[in-house]
Order: structure tokens, then C-alpha cells, then sequence
């Protein structure tokens, strides 16, 4: 993660690491907004529509909710983007801001939208 970062991100399903100060060598998120950073985030994701306006149905996870233990090991979220109808494809941390607003017309479906 680089100086400038909040979160990174990565996988097939969606993984997101909050750029923690104190945890990373370069953290920006002070150890007390982390739960707050994390809320936000989760309600944006949860609140995205596809590209015809249909909600994605977004889940997140927080790690410790649905592991027995998380050792620092797992990542902040775990993302599941329309069930995993849609593939989380992308990276943070190459000095390109893109708007969460416009991720949608980024991600395109694995599977046909039924029903």
C-alpha cells in the first residue's frame, strides 16, 4: 500500500484492507476511524446498483463476524458483488482515483442477470 492509500483491494470476490496507522508501515485510517471507515464503506458497496440501476444486492462481511477467529490474517471486508454473479476485478494504489459512483460500469457480469 502506498503513502497515499486508504484501503486496497483484490481477489475474485472482493477483499479490503483499510490502510490502518500502526498496522501498515504507511497507514492513513487512525486506529479509532476504523470502525467508522469501515461502516461507510460497507453501506456504499451495499447501496450499489448495475448498470441498468438494479440493485447489485452486495454483501459485505466483516472477517470477525463470520470466522471463529481472525488472527490479522484476513483481510478488513469480504465483498460478494450480486452473490458472485459479478467478478470484483480492479486495484487500488496506483495513483488512479476512481469514483466509487462509477465502479458499476467498470464490472461487467459472469453470469446472466435471471428473474
Amino acid at each position: 500500500m502506498g503513502e497515499n492509500n486508504r484501503l486496497g483491494s483484490g481477489g475474485y470476490y472482493g477483499r479490503l484492507w483499510l490502510n490502518v496507522q500502526g498496522r501498515e508501515p504507511q497507514g492513513l485510517v487512525p486506529k479509532e476511524d476504523f470502525e467508522p471507515v469501515r461502516t461507510e464503506i460497507i453501506n456504499k458497496l451495499e447501496s450499489l446498483v448495475d448498470h441498468q440501476g438494479h440493485p447489485l444486492n452486495t454483501i459485505c462481511y466483516r472477517p470477525e463476524d463470520i470466522y471463529r477467529e481472525v488472527r490479522n490474517i484476513s483481510s478488513d471486508l469480504i465483498i460478494y458483488f450480486g452473490n458472485l454473479h459479478w467478478r470484483a476485478v480492479g486495484s487500488l494504489g496506483i495513483r488512479v482515483f476512481i469514483p466509487l459512483k462509477t465502479i458499476p460500469a467498470l464490472m461487467r457480469p459472469i453470469m446472466p442477470r435471471t428473474g
